[in-house]
């Protein structure tokens, strides 16, 4: 029978990481489809992110994966290689971040609008910030007619337009300063 000697084993498996535990040197956790060893022993903070970027770090990447956590979603946090679907687009998070919140203001340009439809144009995005056949909430657009400021679903969205059903006949052309409620996934330096 083999003899083992419990001394010389070093990594203790802790499960998944979780804030406010004390961890020490040698203690292997989980974190969005990655393990990751300690290598400072320490208390966890409130979010893995401040834990790993601390300098130096207290963690070493053991062996790389991904995690899949469905639908993206706003205000929420996300580690690195978190896998995400947004739009019918799998997205996976390239830095630890928060999502934004519910709305988030963009600089319009121009707004059109004909017989059920309308087009807003805006600032440029770094990325597409509507899936189509989202539901999306306009305000702030002077309009001549009702309909224009109003939920309304995205038809087609690049990053400096969005179109969208807007339910009346008016024409539109005037311009106005925001539009809220936008659900925006993220921006070039957070996902990719």
């Amino acid at each position: 029978m083999a003899e083992f000697k419990l001394g010389r084993i070093k990594f203790v498996y802790q499960g998944a990481w979780a804030a406010a535990t004390a961890y020490v040197v040698d203690d292997v956790i989980s974190v969005g489809g990655r393990t990751y060893i300690c290598v400072v022993s320490h208390t966890a903070s409130a979010a893995f992110a401040t834990d790993l970027n601390f300098n130096p770090t207290k963690w070493n990447v053991v062996a790389d994966g991904a995690k899949w956590l469905g639908a993206w979603a706003n205000n929420t946090s996300y580690n690195i290689n978190d896998q995400v679907l947004y739009g019918g687009i799998v997205y996976q998070a390239n830095t630890a971040h928060t999502s934004i919140a519910t709305s988030a203001p963009v600089t319009v340009t121009g707004a059109t609008g004909t017989a059920g439809s309308a087009t807003i144009t805006f600032s440029a995005l770094p990325v597409a910030p509507f899936a189509v056949g989202s539901s999306i909430t306009v305000a702030g657009i002077t309009a001549g007619a009702a309909g224009y400021n109003a939920t309304a679903t995205v038809t087609a969205c690049t990053t400096t337009s969005v179109s969208y059903s807007n339910g009346t006949t008016a024409t539109y052309t005037s311009v106005g300063t925001e539009v809220s409620s936008i659900t925006k996934i993220c921006n070039s330096a957070v996902c990719n």
